[in-house]
């Protein structure tokens, strides 16, 4: 099969598209990956064959936290409608005789290009936002009621969510609907408005989301997307495989640079010295003098190296979350907006972490206290156990079977 996939947004869309590709190509398919510019050499290790998203957002590439719906509304217009010409001209070609398209949720102009073709097309997500009463939006808060009025607050977050891609798409007849021939926009938004006419691939977990008994039959949850390959094949720099060896497994520790988070970092590598623990802290910690118990470390698959930790603690990345989880390993969340939050509540509400707690209420003190309680047998057998469901699911694995089943030969 010929399978095409556009994945705009950040190494966080990137990378589960990447390791789906490289599946793919394990199965003999032809499989072309569009993506920013820098990711050229990451996907082409895939064995995918790469092709350049002509446009691109800063925000995006360098991973931006999304605070808000109209935060996310405002990324996926500007990606919609910024040099659209080169864009659709870009997709139209590569999509030429592919049997099936597939797209990231930041990925709109991949929708007008299978209406064009008459070519089949999946959307692909990393987060829940299929249309349910069970969870809400991940980008709306919380309700602060229960029973049926939660419920349906559920629904119209995510109808809400919807109508604002449709909004876009009406927007978008002169860019792309007409170029391509589209004549029918008004059923190509309603597909959307409803959630029915497309079908979605939702690379997330049954065991972590609430039950849900509403979901449409075109939703399908398949599991985690993960490449445990590479804790057979990653060679670590020299510094940080000294430091894992010559002491206790270390909590990983990582915030972003949002200014909530200012003082967290210190104060957490405060709190874990003073239980007695050793850190390995993700991402940029320049103008962070590290203490002696930790270390910093950059492009380490987390796969590979939450293996060898004993719990994480960060700010509710989606990613981030699924793989401290798949690892069997306790995970605390510090979170400062909507999407962060949801990560928390689910990773504490399943047994798998503690309460989740806002940066601003961190005090080393009592915070090492919390962190004895993350790392107790209560948390990591409870986290042991339900990693080991996890990994089972092989969501890239199922998500290859679905494409073979529905889109391949007859």
């Amino acid at each position: 099969m010929k399978i095409v996939i556009l994945a705009v947004g950040t190494i966080h869309d990137v990378r589960p598209c990447a390791r789906l590709a490289k599946r793919l190509v394990k199965k003999d398919h032809d499989v072309t990956l569009i993506a920013f510019d820098v990711f050229k050499e990451y996907i082409e290790n895939t064995g995918a064959r790469f092709i350049q998203y002509p446009c691109a957002s800063e925000a995006l590439i360098n991973g931006k936290t999304v605070e808000s719906v109209p935060e996310m509304m405002s990324y996926i217009k500007k990606l919609c409608e910024s040099d659209s010409d080169l864009v659709r001209e870009t997709l139209l070609e590569a999509s030429q005789g592919a049997d099936v398209l597939l797209y990231t949720d930041k990925s709109l102009g991949m929708v007008y290009i299978g209406e064009s073709l008459k070519t089949p097309y999946i959307r692909l997500s990393f987060t829940p936002d299929a249309p349910t009463s069970a969870f809400r939006c991940i980008y709306s808060g919380e309700c602060r009621v229960g029973g049926i009025f939660r419920r349906i607050y559920n629904k119209m977050t995510h109808i809400s969510y919807n109508r604002k891609l449709v909004k876009i798409q009406k927007n978008s007849k002169k860019s792309w609907c007409k170029p391509l021939g589209i004549k029918n926009k008004f059923k190509l938004c309603r597909k959307y408005l409803d959630g029915s006419g497309i079908e979605n691939l939702l690379g997330c977990s049954d065991l972590i989301l609430p039950e849900s008994d509403d979901l449409r039959e075109n939703m399908h949850i398949v599991g985690y997307f993960s490449d445990f390959e590479c804790e057979d094949t990653y060679t670590p720099p020299s510094d940080l495989a000294e430091f894992l060896k010559n002491g206790n497994a270390p909590v990983y520790v990582k915030f972003t640079d949002a200014s909530e988070y200012d003082h967290a970092l210190s104060t957490v590598l405060q709190a874990l010295k003073l239980a007695g623990k050793r850190a390995v802290v993700g991402g940029d910690t320049s103008g962070e003098k590290l203490p002696e118990n930790a270390i910093c470390v950059k492009d380490v698959p987390y796969e590979w190296l939450f293996s060898r930790c004993e719990a994480v603690i960060q700010h509710g990345d989606a990613e981030i979350t699924a793989n401290a989880l798949m690892a069997g390993k306790p995970t605390l969340v510090i979170p400062v907006n909507n999407e962060q939050t949801f990560w928390g509540n689910r990773v504490y509400e399943r047994g798998l972490g503690t309460k989740p707690m806002h940066p601003k209420k961190l005090i080393a003190v009592s915070f090492a206290e919390v962190i004895d309680e993350l790392c107790s047998p209560e948390y990591t057998e409870r986290a042991e156990y339900v990693g080991k469901l996890l990994k089972a699911e092989d969501g890239a694995g199922r998500a290859v079977d679905f494409i073979e089943r529905e889109y391949g030969e007859q």
